[in-house]
Parts: C-alpha cells; sequence; structure tokens
C-alpha cells in the first residue's frame, strides 16, 4: 500500500507542475495582451491629442496646412461609439459643413452671419475635442485667448489682394501667363 501512496503522490505532483507551467504561459500571454492592448490606446489617445494641440495652436492660422491635416485626420482618429468622441464627429460635420458654404450668390450681411456660424462652430470643435482629451476649454476662451500677430494677417490679405489682381490682369488679356520649362543644363552644387 505505500508504493501507491508515493506513485498517487508523484502524479499529483507533475499535475501540480504541468499546471503551474501552463498558468505561467497563460499568464504571460495575458500580460502580453494587456500591455499592447494598453499601448494600442495610449497611441490613440496621444494621436487624438496631437491633433487637437495643432489645431489649438494653428486656430488662427487656419490656412496652415498643418491645420487643413489635423482637421481632415478628424474621421479618422475619432471614430468611435464613445460619447465624448460621437460629439466631436458631429461638431467636426456642423463646421465642415459651414467651411464648404458657397457665398458667391451671398449678400455682405449673409457673409458676415455665415463667417459668425463658423467661427462658433470651430470653437464648439475645440471645446469638444477639449472635453475628449481631458483639456477642458469653455468656447469663449478658446474665442478669446488666441493670439496672431497682426503683420501675419496684414500679410495674408497683401496676398491674397496681389493674386485676385493677377487673376483679374490675366482674365482681361493684361497678363499672359507663360510656363516655365527647366533648363537642362543647370549646373549642380554639392
Amino acid at each position: 500500500m505505500p508504493n501507491i501512496m508515493i506513485q498517487d503522490a508523484s502524479s499529483y505532483l507533475v499535475i501540480i507542475g504541468i499546471i503551474q507551467i501552463f498558468l505561467t504561459g497563460l499568464s504571460l500571454f495575458v500580460s502580453l495582451r494587456v500591455q499592447a492592448w494598453l499601448q494600442a490606446r495610449d497611441a490613440a489617445a496621444e494621436r487624438r491629442l496631437n491633433i487637437f494641440r495643432v489645431l489649438m495652436t494653428t486656430r488662427n492660422s487656419r490656412l496652415a496646412p498643418a491645420h487643413v491635416e489635423a482637421l481632415n485626420s478628424i474621421d479618422l482618429e475619432f471614430y468611435s461609439n464613445k460619447d465624448k468622441y460621437i460629439k466631436v464627429l458631429h461638431a467636426w460635420e456642423t463646421y465642415r459643413d459651414s467651411l464648404n458654404t458657397d457665398f458667391s450668390q451671398k449678400s455682405q450681411v449673409e457673409i458676415h452671419v455665415e463667417i459668425e456660424a463658423r467661427e462658433i462652430a470651430f470653437n464648439h470643435l475645440l471645446s469638444a475635442m477639449g472635453e475628449a482629451v481631458n483639456k477642458h476649454f469653455s468656447p469663449t476662451a478658446l474665442r478669446r485667448n488666441g493670439y496672431s500677430p497682426t503683420g501675419y494677417y496684414n500679410d495674408e490679405i497683401v496676398v491674397r489682394t496681389l493674386r485676385q489682381q493677377i487673376i483679374d490682369l490675366t482674365k482681361k488679356g493684361y497678363v499672359e501667363v507663360v510656363q516655365i520649362e527647366p533648363s537642362v543644363e543647370v549646373s549642380q552644387t554639392d
């Protein structure tokens, strides 16, 4: 009888060893999966925060390529079924619609009203996005707290005015548009 007990005890220890090995492997697998999930979640949060950061820093330079790129990334990075991200997507939809307004058939008063609505929609977008990334700003603070040197605005007006004047002169035939072909014989310097 003592021999049977020893055999049973050693079988029992083997089974316990196998279970320990299995549980160790399982815990390693689970910990790696959790770590990968946490890293993916953190990376997504960082991308969302970066979009918000770019839009905040370029809110007074809305033609800046970085601003436009950040706007076009919203659909991709905030796509989710979570309420806070759905609010961002709805705010972006409203703002995007205001950006696509055709002003050609509108009076100056209508244009002013549309631009004001666009401004409100943009600040609402930033506010919703800030809430989603845990950076809380009221739409009023967003509207008042941006800074852009007057010189940037003046330069933009000058460039737009000159561009329009060139277009007008070209349409009237006073200026001929000539495409310049690069010379093959251009010397290269290192």
